[in-house]
């Protein structure tokens, strides 16, 4: 299961790399943005350890979905935000909290599953 949780870190990291790239290039990059996708998958999982929301296989369709909407979220602030002239700060700020936010939402709307 460890290992799961390493490589979807890593997965997610690694989808949103071109997105990084072209925006990278422009300038509307922080340093330490390339190290925040791996903040929604481990704060996934310690919701996860810490018991909060239901607990039961239906569990394990979270990650994904933790990966996917985070990725598309990178992408949005990668392009999107920087044509609508949203500044780079807030772009940044917006995509951390969004980070926090994620996985909690989705380990409380998911409903408890009879295994």
């Amino acid at each position: 299961m460890i290992i799961l949780i390493l490589a979807a870190a890593v997965l997610s990291s690694a989808l949103c790399v071109p997105a990084w790239w072209l925006s990278g290039r422009r300038g509307y990059l922080y340093p330490w943005e390339p190290a925040l996708p791996a903040l929604p998958v481990l704060l996934w999982l310690l919701v996860t350890y810490l018991g909060i929301g239901a607990q039961s296989l239906g569990n394990l369709v979270e990650l994904p979905l933790v990966i996917a909407i985070f990725t598309a979220m990178v992408y949005l602030k990668s392009f999107a935000f920087r044509r609508w002239g949203i500044p780079k700060r807030t772009a940044a700020v917006i995509l951390a909290a969004l980070a926090a936010l994620i996985p909690l939402a989705l380990r409380l709307s998911f409903p408890w599953m009879p295994e």
